[in-house]
């Protein structure tokens, strides 16, 4: 638990659960990707996304929202851990940070429309 209230304190935003297709593609020779993802997680300053493979610690990537059809928002990010999902399945748990932290994720006011409703 000691673990859990130090990652609370480190953490800047809130995270929420919330699935955004993104495009994902690599700025950094020699990691080529270039795909389309959906997020896990995201907040003000990053996200988590799954992916079929890993991706290399501190590698750049370009974001494109595309759930926001009207103006497709650019951003870019970097890898701050890749790790497998679980042990017997072929997903990887990206985490990436936000060059420019911010709300890429929603054009309003995330607090009120990241509930998830069951």
């Amino acid at each position: 638990m000691a673990t859990h209230s130090v990652d609370a304190e480190r953490r800047r935003s809130q995270r929420m659960p919330l699935s955004v297709l993104l495009s994902v593609m690599s700025l950094d020779p020699p990691f080529t990707f270039q795909g389309q993802l959906y997020t896990v997680q995201v907040n003000d300053h990053g996200c988590l996304i799954s992916a079929l493979r890993p991706f290399p610690h501190g590698s750049r990537v370009r974001l494109v929202h595309l759930d926001l059809l009207s103006s497709n928002p650019i951003t870019t990010a970097h890898v701050v851990h890749s790790v497998p999902a679980e042990m017997d399945v072929q997903i990887w748990n990206i985490a990436l940070e936000l060059d420019t932290p911010g709300k890429f994720w929603t054009p309003q006011s995330p607090k009120q429309h990241w509930l998830v409703t069951a």
